[in-house]
């Protein structure tokens, strides 16, 4: 085995995802971010050196760099065992294991958002930062790790340039959270009431947590599923009673207390509107049968959204995902095997074809445009969108490498410097079933 590919052995990752665990488990193992600094003491403790964890609602995975996959495995089921109150034995069979290639490709994959239960999920990027930041944090940075990370951003930033993945919503969930951005645009400042926490109900508030809303609330339902539910979304628990006041103070409502029929009803709402000098209101009637009257929608400064309505927002960029979606699989091939064929990836160790490769790469892709654009006639102006495109390519990834240069204390800030980073060689790496 040469010494590159050595090193890409060396990369794994071990987690649960939607593929490998039931919900009640995925649910149990969710990580906030106040709770993953722990969770990297853990593996440090045990041993890990280069390690990041990323939590998303429907993922939770560590990255990491070391000689035994099953050693990993071990040390991973441990600390998440321990972290969410689950016994050792409750995991077996929940995890899924990469390691080499296997683990790299399912990293660039997922950091993509071509790998999970919604394309182009909005909350992937940001696990990304946040993980690789408490990981910086913790020291657990090497410069494998590190070149792998870098890879993988590189990448995710021309999937979301160049592919619009995520453009459009590609579930009832991502259209709702497109129709309160639209409303409201940052929802810090927004206030979201959950009436009901039902499977559908806690899904959606689940999104606009994980989407930074400014506040949860919840009302209705066992004392029991409230507190759970409270405690997940880090929401405070409402009396149903209150109901009024409550939908006074907020500017989102999910609705998904079927067995209560019309609870939200066109005159509360009205009174409601009153109360925030008609302030908009956006209702999410996500019950079955409906919790909100038709008549809500009738008025002025209330906006309601049933299942169908968001149903059909996802069907109208239905088209336009699939083709976004190809461009991403695209993109993250070609990134993963620049990377895979990049050559030493330690820092000390970088040689020059690795800036060849990437140039390499990088005129395949300019090739592949000039002959779709001149197969139109059209030589002189697709000349100059392909010589754009080329220099568009270049700022890009050029931006990247410097920002993420000006952080490494002690790179040489040089040409030759500059160059190897733009290869990719301090931010390469791939996948294999355990």
């Amino acid at each position: 085995m040469t010494e590159h590919a050595q090193m890409l052995s060396r990369f794994m990752v071990v987690g649960a995802n939607h593929r490998s665990s039931s919900l009640a488990i995925r649910e149990k193992l969710v990580v906030e971010e106040a709770a993953l600094p722990r969770l990297l003491d853990k593996l440090q403790a045990a041993g890990l050196v280069q390690a990041m964890a990323i939590s998303t609602g429907d993922r939770i995975e560590v990255l990491m760099v070391g000689e035994s996959l099953t050693e990993a495995e071990e040390i991973v089921t441990d600390a998440l065992a321990d972290l969410s109150g689950l016994e050792h034995r409750d995991l077996q069979g929940q995890l899924f294991a990469f390691s080499g290639e296997g683990a790299i490709c399912h990293s660039f994959a997922m950091a993509a958002t071509i790998d999970g239960i919604l394309l182009g999920d909005p909350r992937v990027s940001e696990s990304l930062r946040t993980g690789e930041r408490l990981a910086r944090d913790a020291d657990m940075i090497g410069p494998e790790l590190d070149g792998l990370l870098g890879a993988i951003f590189t990448v995710v930033e021309r999937v979301n340039r160049e592919s619009g993945i995520a453009a459009r919503p590609v579930s009832t969930a991502t259209a709702a959270l497109q129709v309160a951005r639209d409303m409201y645009g940052e929802l810090s400042r927004c206030t979201c009431l959950m009436v009901g926490a039902d499977e559908m109900g806690f899904l959606l508030g689940r999104y606009f947590h994980e989407a930074g809303t400014g506040a949860m609330r919840v009302t209705g339902g066992s004392a029991t599923r409230l507190e759970e539910v409270a405690q997940t979304l880090s929401a405070d628990v409402v009396p149903l009673e209150d109901l009024d006041g409550a939908l006074a103070d907020t500017d989102i409502v999910i609705a998904a207390i079927g067995s209560k029929g019309r609870l939200v009803t066109e005159s509360l709402v009205e009174q409601v509107l009153k109360l925030r000098k008609r302030k908009p209101i956006i209702l999410i009637d996500a019950a079955v049968p409906g919790n909100v009257e038709r008549g809500v929608g009738n008025l002025e400064g209330a906006f309601v959204y049933d299942l169908n309505d968001l149903e059909q927002m996802v069907m109208d960029g239905r088209a336009e995902s699939e083709l976004a979606s190809q461009a991403a699989h695209k993109i993250v091939e070609t990134g993963i095997r620049a990377f895979l064929e990049g050559g030493n990836l330690s820092a000390g160790g970088v040689n020059d074809e690795g800036i060849g490769t990437y140039f390499a790469h990088l005129r395949d892709e300019i090739t592949d445009r000039i002959e779709e654009e001149f197969s139109n006639n059209e030589t002189r102006e697709a000349a100059r969108r392909t010589a754009d495109l080329f220099v568009e390519r270049l700022l890009a990834d050029g931006r990247l490498v410097l920002h993420r240069s000006d952080r490494d204390e002690g790179e040489e800030h040089s040409v030759r410097s500059f160059l190897r980073r733009l290869s990719g060689f301090s931010r390469f790496g791939a996948r294999r079933k355990n």
